[in-house]
């Protein structure tokens, strides 16, 4: 039960992370 949670969180903090550096770039192309 713990380790699929912590899956879990892990693939939820990687998907978090990646939607950081896309909107980071797109506020890079418009400035």
């Amino acid at each position: 039960m713990l380790d699929s949670l912590f899956e879990f969180i892990k693939q939820l903090f990687t998907l978090i992370y990646q939607f950081i550096i896309y909107i980071l770039e797109m506020l890079q192309n418009l400035l």
